[in-house]
């Protein structure tokens, strides 16, 4: 997965890192003129564990730009995508440094690795650094959510091999309100009537959501007031029947601005462009970065 852009009008804003969007999504975006990062979580993965071979070494395999900071749009698909055969050649390490080395483990009963909560507690760490620290978007289509525990061991020269203690990672670790995820799948959305260019997108694609997860309401607490209160930053966008938030917008984490919607069928690809194109040039104060 690469950077691969259209050579004609690219435009130097926004740049935007996809991370396991479809292939005819990205050349899209290209095609718009915009510089598209293609990459990944890292893909589940069918292991052969039994009884006989319990246990197999496994890579996250995630595929992240060495230079998110330098990025203004960051886009996560979590749709649960089909796993893949096992090849241990793409699940060992060609070369390593010094004299320890750290392998995960997929052991029996398992039989199905899946490295992207994994790698969303990485890409978390990532967008802590520098890119949740400038004027930036993430857009998360969401999924179900996934708390996966990880087993691991350790290779050195003098103790040969040591098993680590076991750590558990969320699929929505990258964002925040993680713990606030619940799985829930239906069709039945309405909007919450924000108005706005963000309210047309939504009744523009209404029919078209799909919902994986359903999303507790923050709370802040006001020390003055001695009271927990509901957290004004978060915007439910969309909600189902039972007025549970399956869509929102997050300012809290500003000058960073979070949207989370549910999955989109059949026009995930016009979805985005919309709302790349059309909707968020609209929005003031955040993206002038959009030209």
């Amino acid at each position: 997965m690469t950077d691969n852009s259209s050579n004609s009008q690219i435009k130097d804003k926004p740049r935007i890192c996809a991370i396991d969007l479809d292939q005819e999504i990205i050349e899209a975006l290209q095609d718009k003129g915009l510089q598209c990062f293609s990459g990944t979580l890292g893909s589940t993965v069918k292991v052969p564990n039994s009884g006989r071979d319990p246990s197999h070494p496994v890579l996250p395999n995630f595929y992240f730009p060495h230079n998110l900071h330098e990025y203004d749009i960051l886009i996560v698909d979590l749709q649960e995508p089909e796993p893949i055969e096992y090849k241990e050649i793409e699940h060992t390490r060609i070369s390593s440094k010094g004299s320890e080395k750290f392998i995960l483990l997929s052991s029996y009963p398992e039989t199905i690795f899946d490295p992207r909560p994994f790698s969303a507690n990485i890409l978390g760490n990532r967008l802590q650094e520098d890119f949740l620290k400038k004027e930036t978007l993430v857009i998360v289509l969401s999924g179900p959510q996934e708390i996966i525990e990880y087993h691991s061991a350790l290779i050195t020269r003098r103790r040969g091999y040591q098993e680590l203690k076991s750590v558990n990672h969320s699929l929505y670790k990258f964002i925040p309100y993680s713990k606030l995820v619940r799985n829930k799948a239906g069709h039945n959305i309405v909007s919450s009537n924000r108005g706005g260019d963000i309210e047309n997108l939504i009744c523009k694609y209404l029919k078209n959501f799909t919902y994986l997860a359903v999303f507790q309401h923050p709370t802040i607490w006001l020390q003055d007031e001695r009271k927990t209160v509901q957290n004004n930053d978060f915007l439910p966008l969309l909600v189902n029947s039972d007025n549970e938030i399956v869509g929102f917008a997050d300012f809290s984490s500003q000058p960073t601005a979070i949207f989370v919607f549910p999955q989109v069928v059949n026009q995930k690809k016009e979805f985005l462009l919309d709302l790349i194109n059309e909707t968020l040039p609209g929005m003031q104060g955040y993206f002038i970065l959009i030209e």
